[in-house]
């Protein structure tokens, strides 16, 4: 057994049953007189594919503790991040002393695949794509208790951690255990040199700048997971920032983008909430905010319910459920009107601190508000004439609603031609709802355009390829594949096919040409320049009459659409 784990179980040796995470399996954690458990489930690296890649996480906050073949701790691809992946485990509090602590945020990232032993003979060198024994050991500087994300790049070996928004600071034992190499900050590997390291362990020729691509590492999640207004360009996000968001009175967390539904202008975002009560208001809490290249931290693009207007300090809402459940938040970006429904599709009530914050309006119900005027509220705040009727605002809303907008379309896929025949197909939309507007778009215009407009269009072919046909009413969405083929070519002397023929000179012959589908439209052109003198071509119908001028070789390409055949001509 490596020295690592051997001194992983000295320590672990010590550690009581608290370290452990509740009726998770773990085997080299438990206490001297605590019952044995199950050997938790391991990848048999063996039996895996060749082309077959994990990451573990091997640490002791992860579910099970130091094994780095554990399937529990199988770190996840982060959808939309290629090569990024994290895994997410509760971390005690660490206030760096004791062997007992630390270990409790401590961990290794290992690479999993049909080449490595025991798990440890591939482990990151932080901050490189190398993975090999007894590499880097991550440590958390973790002040609270509290969940914590692990990310890894695997394309440039960064890894960060994160709670919620907040990157937390690391150290890293960069190559080595125990007393081989001690624990730095990211900054201080960048000043060693590769002599400073545990000779036949480094595998790099040059010490990474770690905290660097750590850096750039952390930018790009943060990129991923918010919105960066300044780099936006024409991109328009509508968020829900509140208390029980997935990122807490964040406007500019992508993880509270409202989403687009099939009602125009109107937007959706559904969350879990406990029941209002006087004292934790603030989870039933919220705002609504419009983010663009515009805003700076997002506050300053906050809707001022029942109006058109984004600004700051704007309107924050309640909603007073009575009891806890799942809730959806829809907003009509055109009218200012917000609505809340619970699952079973029932209005919920609303109160509305319709300008500013909280000590300097007070929160009033939608037909309150109306009863005021601009006189009532914070003088340098107010960006409308006059007060909304919120309530009816509101109630035009809830009737948009219950219309059901619904879209479809005649036909999912088809196959059309180029050439003149079967060379276009109409498409039909079939719409209800609040608009009877269809937008249509071609993916590929050079494979097929569309003509007309309204609810049915003309497809025309092009040429060979694949496009697909968006159609959109109401927030809705519905393709079709449109797959463009040449037609066929058969060319026939008599009953026999040809693909070339001989001649006398002064004869003629009349070659039939046929195609799939029919009445494509045929030509016939001299292939070659030189052709002209040997032969004479003319075409009339599917019909080509060739006529030997003089002794030679011909070529004649005929064609139809975008498909082609070559009759080579011998005159004797």
């Amino acid at each position: 057994m490596k020295k690592f784990i051997k001194s992983t179980v000295a320590v672990a040796s010590a550690m009581t049953m608290a370290f452990t995470m509740a009726s998770v399996p773990v085997m080299s954690t438990l206490a001297d007189d605590a019952e044995p458990t199950v050997e938790p489930e391991k990848f048999v690296t063996w039996e895996m594919a060749d082309d077959e890649v994990h990451y573990i996480l091997a640490g002791s906050f992860g579910k099970v503790a130091w094994e780095p073949l554990a399937k529990d701790n199988e770190m996840t691809p982060v959808e939309g991040m290629d090569g990024v992946y994290s895994y997410t485990a509760e971390l005690p509090e660490n206030e760096g002393e004791g062997e007992e602590k630390v270990y409790q945020s401590e961990f290794k990232i290992c690479k999993i695949t049909n080449s490595v032993g025991s798990g440890w003979d591939a482990s990151l060198c932080v901050g490189t794509n190398v993975y090999a024994d007894n590499q880097s050991q991550i440590k958390v500087l973790n002040e609270n208790a509290g969940t914590y994300t692990v990310y890894l790049d695997t394309n440039t070996g960064a890894v960060i951690v994160k709670s919620g928004d907040d990157v937390v600071d690391i150290q890293i034992k960069w190559v080595g255990f125990g007393d081989e190499a001690p624990f730095m900050a990211p900054e201080e590997i960048a000043k060693t040199t590769v002599a400073d390291w545990p000779a036949g362990k480094v595998m790099v020729d040059e010490i990474p700048d770690v905290a660097a691509i750590n850096k750039a590492f952390a930018d790009k999640v943060n990129k991923f997971y918010n919105y960066v207004p300044w780099e936006m360009g024409d991109e328009v996000a509508y968020t829900v920032a509140g208390g029980f968001g997935s990122a807490t009175w964040k406007p500019l967390s992508r993880a509270n983008t409202m989403t687009a539904t099939s009602w125009a202008n109107v937007y959706s975002f559904t969350a879990e909430l406990p029941a209002y009560s006087e004292e934790t208001e603030w989870q039933n809490r919220f705002k609504v905010c419009r983010i663009n290249d515009t805003v700076g931290s997002g506050w300053d693009g906050s809707l001022c319910v029942g109006t058109n207007v984004y600004s700051d300090n704007q309107s924050q809402i309640r909603i007073l459920n009575e009891e806890a459940g799942t809730f959806t938040i829809y907003c009509d970006t055109k009218t200012g009107a917000v609505v809340v429904k619970d699952a079973a599709g029932k209005l919920i009530d609303l109160s509305i601190s319709w300008v500013g914050y909280d000590n300097e309006t007070q929160f009033m119900t939608p037909e309150e508000i109306a009863k005021t005027t601009v006189a009532d509220w914070p003088e340098d705040k107010v960006k409308v004439d006059a007060i909304p009727d919120v309530a009816a605002i509101n109630a035009a809303l809830v009737q948009k609603l219950s219309v059901q907008n619904t879209l479809k379309l005649s036909c999912s896929t088809k196959t059309i031609y180029t050439g003149k025949a079967g060379n276009t197909v109409k498409v039909k939309a079939t719409v209800t709802g609040s608009s009877k507007k269809v937008t249509w778009k071609s993916s590929k215009t050079s494979v097929a355009t569309i003509s007309g407009s309204g609810t049915t269009v003309t497809v025309k072919a092009k040429k060979a390829g694949t496009t697909v046909i968006s159609a959109k009413a109401n927030g809705i969405t519905k393709k079709i594949t449109i797959k463009v083929k040449n037609p066929s070519i058969t060319v026939k002397k008599g009953s026999k096919k040809v693909s070339s023929i001989s001649l006398k000179k002064g004869k003629s012959a009349t070659l039939k040409v046929t195609t799939s589908p029919a009445k494509s439209g045929v030509k016939a052109a001299y292939a070659t320049t030189s052709s002209k003198k040997v032969i004479k071509i003319s075409t009339k119908s599917d019909k080509v009459t060739v006529k030997a001028i003089k002794k030679g070789t011909a070529k004649i390409k005929i064609t139809s659409g975008g498909a082609s055949k070559t009759v080579t001509v011998k005159v004797k």
